[in-house]
């Protein structure tokens, strides 16, 4: 399911994506966004800063889904999302305003490192509570693997603002780096679910390589690049995801979700010198053809999947960020036209 911390992390990288591939000189993995060019480039925020308390940490994540059995992940169980809602209520109020507060360190009218050390103590309580790696659920364990692709990023946006305390600093790379293992750990295993081949593993391929670059660990940012493979394999000659496809009358949401993903990992890739966008016969292009086309007419996939199609929530600005890292680099008409 898209989250709003998940969406404004995508708004925030397409904003600063120039189309540009950068081989990095230093022998460092790059972010997906150029933090020069990012920074203060909106200067949009001059209202006085006040750094808050975080919310409590939250070490175990055991709370459970909200799809109704046998409906196939399509028919949302109200009840059941209201518990869900409000389990996760501390961890999205902390990953929401970590990354908000990272995208106004860099949209700041002048250097606000007030800004950018406030995340990082908040970071620094979570860490001290080793949030995150406690005992989770299945639910709980997508929940993970979402976060920490938001966390790296915040943390990637806010690193080199200042000269920050370096054992702290090493403390909190420690936490994202066992973060990392538990979620990669997590998508190696039962590889027979469809977690572990459908979007879930797509978002859990992104953070892990994300926080492959927080980490400097080809490791991890080669097992993203692996799975990146695994995905492009799964589309079908007509641009369709089997797996999305099967969640019926949330099809093309889910196909629209996959892409947010899917079009990220290539731009970081890209960033890093590797083009993923061709691979398997250009698979990401015919994807992207075909839910583009979907959005102005679901005909294709009411046909596909035999439902009618809905969404959980509506079509915005965040569902279709990835649009704007894609087009920098394909520019087609009705690409511009969803973005304008």
């Amino acid at each position: 399911m898209a989250t709003t911390r998940l969406l404004a992390l995508l708004v925030a990288v397409a904003a600063s994506l120039n189309g540009a591939v950068v081989h990095s000189q230093t022998g460092y993995l790059q972010p997906p966004f150029d933090i020069n060019n990012l920074l203060r480039d909106q200067a949009t925020h001059s209202s006085r800063f006040i750094c808050k308390t975080p919310p409590s940490p939250v070490q175990d994540l055991t709370f459970g889904g909200f799809y109704k059995r046998g409906s196939g992940s399509s028919v949302v169980d109200r009840d059941a999302l209201r518990k869900y809602r409000a389990a996760r209520k501390p961890i999205d109020s902390f990953a929401k305003t970590v990354i908000k507060m990272s995208d106004r360190y860099l949209s700041t009218k002048q250097p606000a490192p007030e800004i950018a050390q406030c995340v990082f103590d908040w970071l620094r309580v979570w860490v001290k509570n080793r949030a995150f790696l406690g005992e989770v659920s299945r639910q709980g364990g997508y929940v993970r693997k979402w976060a920490l692709g938001t966390i790296s990023l915040a943390y990637l946006k806010i690193r080199d603002a200042q000269p920050f305390d370096m054992a702290e600093q090493k403390t909190i790379k420690k936490w994202i780096g066992d973060w990392a293992d538990v979620v990669r750990d997590d998508y190696s295993t039962g590889m027979h679910r469809s977690s572990r081949n459908n979007n879930h593993a797509y978002w859990a391929s992104w953070s892990v390589g994300l926080a492959g670059v927080v980490l400097n660990s080809r490791s991890h940012f080669n097992w993203m690049i692996e799975r990146q493979h695994v995905a492009m394999r799964q589309i079908e000659d007509d641009g369709t995801l089997p797996l999305e496809m099967k969640r019926r009358s949330k099809a093309l949401h889910y196909h629209v979700y996959s892409i947010q993903v899917l079009v990220m990992i290539a731009t970081l890739a890209a960033r890093n010198g590797i083009n993923l966008y061709g691979i398997e016969d250009g698979a990401l292009h015919r994807l992207v053809r075909r839910t583009v086309d979907g959005l102005s007419d679901p005909a294709y996939f009411v046909e596909k999947s035999g439902k009618k199609q809905n969404w959980v929530g509506r079509v915005s600005g965040g569902k279709l960020a990835w649009m704007e890292a894609y087009y920098a680099r394909f520019p087609t008409s009705e690409i511009k036209r969803w973005i304008d």
